[in-house]
């Protein structure tokens, strides 16, 4: 699916209604969720959010930060490690900030996702791990992903900046550990932000890419 923002023309369409399985382009919701908490004054970039525990996931191969239980760090750091470095810790942890669970929290994605049209999209984790239950489609995501982009003012605060950062810290029990970024998309070139690219085995692949100039944006979803 390739839309032309200025215009709002659909420039090309594929299944744009078939179902499919977000992955990680499941945090793009979560970043939405965590802008309008922020927005509203619930949390703030600065809080402080003290691990109880290290949190763990089913699946041996995915993606978590090396935080344990004792350890403290911003919202803003966990923000790094959830939009950049695709860390599904740092998501959970945001969600039980926002919520008081990850299960409530996906509540509100689903609530959020019906809000702004997304009616063939269900949430069952604010990560992206699979689940049969935890499905989109192209056109969903469009949605999804213009709310993220044009719809928050905290946006260019909080997501474009993080393209500038390489690293981020979290204080923990011993000192302070330090987490080097790995997604070089962002350093691409000034005018482009990718949101979440993501390899599943049996989905082949999925990518999302958001792009914009000066005089037009256009948004790309493919599989």
């Amino acid at each position: 699916m390739l839309v032309d923002e200025t215009t709002k023309d659909t420039i090309v369409a594929h299944n744009v209604h078939g179902k499919i399985y977000p992955a990680s382009m499941t945090k793009i919701m979560t970043g939405i969720l965590v802008m309008e908490s922020i927005e509203k004054g619930d949390i703030s970039l600065d809080d402080v959010v003290t691990l109880n525990r290290k949190v763990t996931f089913d699946d041996w191969d995915a993606m978590a930060s090396d935080l344990v239980g004792g350890c403290s760090l911003t919202v803003k750091n966990l923000l790094y490690g959830l939009m950049i470095t695709s860390y599904n810790d740092c998501g959970v942890i945001l969600a039980e900030l926002i919520a008081g669970s990850e299960s409530a929290f996906c509540d509100m994605m689903n609530e959020k996702a019906k809000e702004i049209g997304a009616t063939n999209t269900h949430f069952v984790n604010c990560h992206g791990l699979h689940d049969d239950d935890h499905y989109t489609t192209a056109y969903d995501l469009y949605l999804i992903i213009k709310e993220f982009l044009f719809c928050h003012k905290s946006y260019n605060e909080i997501y474009l900046l993080l393209a500038l950062s390489n690293h981020y810290f979290s204080k923990r029990k011993t000192g302070l550990a330090c987490f080097y970024l790995s997604n070089p998309v962002f350093h691409l070139i000034y005018y482009a932000s990718a949101l979440s690219t993501f390899f599943l085995f049996f989905l082949k692949r999925t990518i999302t890419i958001a792009s914009a100039t000066i005089k037009r944006t256009a948004r790309i979803t493919s599989t």
